[in-house]
């Protein structure tokens, strides 16, 4: 059995904990309605929300596809001033 597909809410969340490294700071971009939230009640659901498999799955995807993006070797930095 497969993950599920995230809605549009998920991807906007995972793309901006990749941004910013902070489940609440990407669950409050998310999902506006949470900024009214007591900061434990935010927290909770942040951290759950980063938990699900699928939403987890495509943080560490996002991630992988950033770190091979920044990838800086000696022959890239040789090539670039060559």
């Amino acid at each position: 059995m497969g993950l599920r597909k995230l809605t549009a809410k998920q991807e906007q969340f995972a793309c901006k904990y990749v941004e910013c490294g902070n489940a609440s700071k990407a669950y409050r971009f998310a999902y506006p309605k949470s900024r009214k939230w007591k900061v434990d009640s935010l927290k909770k659901q942040a951290s759950m929300t980063l938990h699900l498999p699928h939403v987890l799955q495509r943080v560490k995807d996002l991630q992988g596809a950033t770190s091979e993006t920044l990838l800086v070797t000696p022959d890239s930095v040789l090539r670039e001033y060559a």
